[in-house]
């Protein structure tokens, strides 16, 4: 019997520490379908528009995205930098804002973060062995 007693006084102690915990740190965490990514076969189109509202500019927000071949790229571009230099890669990756890239038998996912990241259009190059093309992330502080 005292176990349960000690578990209800441990919850009602660190009660007022989960109302602490508000929407504008709530993260928001976007999943894209391998469906979307299969109709990217053109890197140089938008394939995929993904509009997101967050509360404020440090509210955590990760896209993941499924793997596409033995390896799969992805890269976030302020979308006026990416246009002006895409026909000079070398220039890309000077500006580029986020990267990862996954091996398919690690079996994880991808992985966008971009808690911090000012408001504006971004581009992200995803690229991969059977896939490829360009996601547009509007990213907007309501």
């Amino acid at each position: 019997m005292k176990k349960p007693f000690i578990f209800l006084f441990t919850l009602i102690l660190s009660a007022p520490a989960w109302g602490q915990h508000t929407i504008e740190k709530s993260p928001i965490v976007i999943s894209i379908a391998e469906k979307v990514i299969t109709n990217c076969l053109h890197p140089d189109s938008i394939c995929y528009i993904l509009p997101i509202k967050r509360n404020n500019k440090n509210q955590p927000v990760i896209v993941l995205f499924p793997l596409g071949g033995t390896q799969s790229d992805i890269s976030l571009f302020p979308d006026r930098d990416f246009y002006k230099y895409k026909r000079d890669v070398s220039l890309l990756d000077d500006i580029i804002r986020v990267h990862d890239r996954k091996m398919f038998g690690e079996g994880q996912l991808l992985t966008l973060n971009l808690t911090g990241l000012e408001d504006g259009n971004y581009i992200v190059l995803y690229s991969s062995c059977a896939f490829g093309g360009l996601v547009k992330i509007p990213l907007v502080t309501e």
